[in-house]
């Protein structure tokens, strides 16, 4: 499948000053943005949480074995924001977000202000959230698509779940 870039990415790509990236979960009513800089979007406040974040995952064809993409973040769990009852860490306003949408964006342009003139290089879900102390926490999101009965060269990948 295609990835449709939007204009604004398309355009700095190339020439852009900026590889930042945005990490948006959700517990279906509330959503959380963060990435590797702090900046106002029209899509809600963006806070230097994350520096940095892997994917894995893993197709072997000899033993007909497919992996899901998983990325997995090291979220920093110190206090971040502000409200009436003091200083809050994100690992204890985020809500029951396991199994709930989660995107990656990435953009290449510093003065970009919506999240519509990101490239968004994963979609999935919030798979688990681990290791929480004082100062961070492991964050663990799935891809949610995958291959059921797709044939790579002869063999059918079957859906292991």
């Amino acid at each position: 499948m295609a990835i449709t870039e939007p204009t604004q990415y398309t355009a700095t790509k190339a020439s852009g000053t900026s590889r930042r990236f945005i990490v948006s979960v959700t517990d279906g009513t509330t959503t959380w943005l963060f990435g590797n800089f702090e900046a106002i979007f029209t899509d809600g406040h963006i806070y230097h949480l994350v520096d940095t974040f892997n994917f894995s995952d893993g197709c072997d064809l000899w033993e007909d074995t497919f992996e899901r993409s998983v990325v997995n973040l090291k979220v920093s769990n110190q206090p971040y924001k502000q409200n009436d009852d003091g200083w809050l860490r994100l690992a204890d306003e985020i809500g029951d977000i396991i199994n709930q949408s989660a995107y990656i964006y990435i953009t290449a342009d510093p003065n970009t202000s919506s999240l519509s003139d990101c490239l968004c290089i994963f979609t999935g879900i919030t798979r688990n959230i681990e290791n929480i102390n004082g100062k961070d926490f492991t964050l663990k999101l799935e891809d949610n698509g995958y291959v059921v009965n797709t044939v790579l060269l002869t063999k059918t990948v079957k859906d292991a779940r």
